[in-house]
């Protein structure tokens, strides 16, 4: 009954997936208000300006396209239909961002040498920033990178010679692949974590579900107090679960002397690895009191002490 779809794990993970890749919208905002700066200080002239003004103010429209994206994104409501139409969204606004990066190795190529380098050099930086901006989508990776990339590798090539053709190719060729194995690690690992995420989510969600609605009532006690109950215990004891949180465990107990004895005889025996069982007296938060079988074990590969107690009602104290 508590059992999870792994179909339901999937679309939490591609939903996540999704939500990362709007994440770093904000950090590739700033690159491009960077890349425009610094495409200004370098190829900037009086005879560029007439292009370089247009292709600033359509660069600045892409970005603040995919700003407008990332806040309705924010508001949106997920379900795994309507996240993969965002990625597609997502996709589309960066392959508009690929296309006016490509356009500096087009109709804005410049023609003095150090200039040529230079856009050489920020298409690589580009492409590689793009794949980890966009880690967690191929979709949005392959229509950033190719628009970016394409016509300055072709640039370069094409300027190489006869001589030099085909080592530029292989040279371009490199570089790409390279690129694609950067990109193609940083998604394998990306899905992985999410995945990983989902599957311990859902355990999560399964075990509170489980640790809420058994019949006894379940504590788990660090220096004596509980840090975290159900509320079968609650309804047991008769008081809230912030009173319990509140309380030592002991003093739940129908006499003090009963509780010195508890907790010197649990301390013993949980010391040493072993469950402890008991059935004693228990105070209600009315004051009345009723008999409860307790056992608590030391909770495994835990550091701190904690301890699980159960406590089952056994009869009302005539």
């Amino acid at each position: 009954m508590f059992n999870t779809s792994p179909n339901d794990t999937v679309a939490n993970a591609e939903i996540e997936r999704i939500r990362a890749l709007f994440d770093t919208t904000s950090s590739s905002l700033i690159s491009i208000v960077v890349g425009v700066a610094l495409i200004f200080l370098v190829l900037w002239s009086p005879a560029s300006a007439p292009m370089l003004k247009p292709w600033a103010a359509l660069m600045m429209s892409t970005a603040a396209l995919r700003g407008c994206l990332w806040l309705m994104f924010r508001a949106s409501n997920l379900d795994l239909t309507t996240a993969r139409r965002w990625e597609w969204a997502y996709a589309l606004a960066m392959c508009t961002t690929g296309i006016t990066w490509g356009l500096l190795s087009g109709p804005l190529y410049p023609t003095v040498p150090l200039a040529q380098a230079f856009i050489l050099v920020l298409t690589i930086v580009t492409a590689f920033s793009g794949a980890v901006y966009a880690a967690t989508s191929r979709l949005a990776f392959a229509l950033f990178v190719v628009p970016t990339v394409v016509p300055s590798l072709l640039q370069y090539v094409l300027s190489q010679g006869e001589n030099y053709f085909v080592p530029g190719l292989v040279a371009s060729a490199g570089c790409v692949i390279v690129l694609m194995n950067v990109h193609l690690a940083l998604y394998r690992f990306a899905i992985k974590q999410f995945r990983h995420s989902a599957e311990t989510e859902a355990l999560l969600a399964e075990q509170e579900a489980i640790f809420q609605t058994v019949t006894a009532g379940i504590a788990i006690v660090r220096n004596g107090v509980a840090i975290k109950c159900n509320t079968r215990l609650g309804e047991i004891l008769g008081r809230s679960l912030k009173d319990i949180q509140s309380t030592a465990m002991t003093e739940m107990l129908a006499s003090a002397d009963d509780a010195d004895a508890v907790r010197s005889a649990a301390q013993e025996t949980l010391r040493d690895g072993k469950p402890f069982q008991a059935q004693l007296r228990m105070r209600r938060g009315n004051g009345s009191e009723f008999y409860a079988d307790i056992s608590g074990r030391r909770m495994s590969n835990n550091h701190r002490g904690d301890v699980i107690w159960l406590i089952s009602e056994t009869g009302t104290q005539q």
